[in-house]
């Protein structure tokens, strides 16, 4: 997230350009040692002939953020969140438009026929990846934030009703249908309540849902604060999760004195995946 502090510290007068590298300089080592790196854009990347850039609680920042970002070594960007319409139809098709062309994997948001998740073959295991937010579905209209978004991108967002976990977890098993033939299912949600270091019942409940229907790796964002960090089993004990409920803030201006003594913390998160040789099963090993 970028809030107006960082607006002005990342701003280079004399050129009228931004540069977002610096603040990736101390983990870049540890995002480019993964074979494949995740991470959640809660802003948009609109352009600012249209709409200038700016803050919470309309997110919209310059360009070179995702430069920063590429810097860093990330692969997939998440975009599913309840800031991805904050600058309406356009901040949908800019963002995808502008990390695509940075050579970024994208899920959580799409265009046209895209699909709302992504196959990726790495090291011989291939990991089917899917994105939602929260959100409310009412009469086949999709809101984020309490906005209605037009019919033409409506299904452009990856959004989960948030009024009832069966309903949520029936929008993300839509998905999750199309994924079975993959060797491991990841889920990222932008989910749970703001600010509090314990998930919520709605949290578990549509985890275990998720673990029940073969989910093997759920990672959380939305809070701002880092919640457990888990695992867990499914009905029938045939089955394991993890589940990280929230990673924390990695980079924002959510200071402690502002928000919470706690919105100053983070995780990057490590899976480690082996395949077996014998049974062709994959697997989470490791978690750190």
């Amino acid at each position: 997230m970028v809030y107006n502090s960082q607006l002005s510290a990342q701003y280079n007068l004399s050129n009228d350009t931004y540069d977002f590298k610096n603040n990736f300089e101390y983990v870049k080592k540890y995002i480019e040692d993964a074979d494949y790196s995740i991470t959640n854009l809660e802003t948009t990347l609109t352009g600012n002939k249209i709409y200038k850039y700016s803050s919470y609680p309309k997110f919209n920042s310059p360009d070179e953020l995702a430069e920063g970002l590429k810097y860093a070594g990330f692969d997939l960007i998440s975009t599913a969140n309840n800031h991805a319409y904050d600058k309406g139809d356009l901040s949908i098709k800019n963002t995808i438009a502008t990390l695509k062309d940075k050579g970024f994997d994208v899920v959580g948001t799409r265009l046209n026929n895209d699909n709302r998740y992504i196959v990726k073959k790495i090291n011989d295991i291939n990991i089917g990846i899917t994105s939602y937010s929260y959100g409310r579905i009412i009469n086949n209209n999709k809101y984020l934030n309490d906005v209605k978004i037009s019919d033409e991108y409506k299904n452009s967002v990856n959004i989960f009703d948030s009024t009832s976990v069966d309903r949520a977890f029936n929008n993300i098993n839509y998905t999750l249908k199309k994924l079975k033939d993959t060797d491991l299912q990841v889920v990222y949600l932008h989910w749970g309540d703001k600010y509090s270091l314990k998930e919520n019942s709605f949290q578990q409940k549509l985890s275990q849902k998720l673990c029940d229907a073969g989910v093997d790796i759920i990672i959380g964002s939305h809070p701002h604060v880092v919640q457990p960090v888990t695992t867990i089993k499914s009905s029938d004990n045939k089955h394991e999760t993890v589940v990280a409920y929230s990673l924390g803030n990695f980079l924002s201006n959510q200071t402690r004195d502002q928000f919470s003594q706690y919105t100053e913390d983070g995780l990057i998160i490590n899976i480690d995946i082996s395949k077996s040789t014998t049974n062709k099963e994959a697997k989470v090993e490791k978690v750190t």
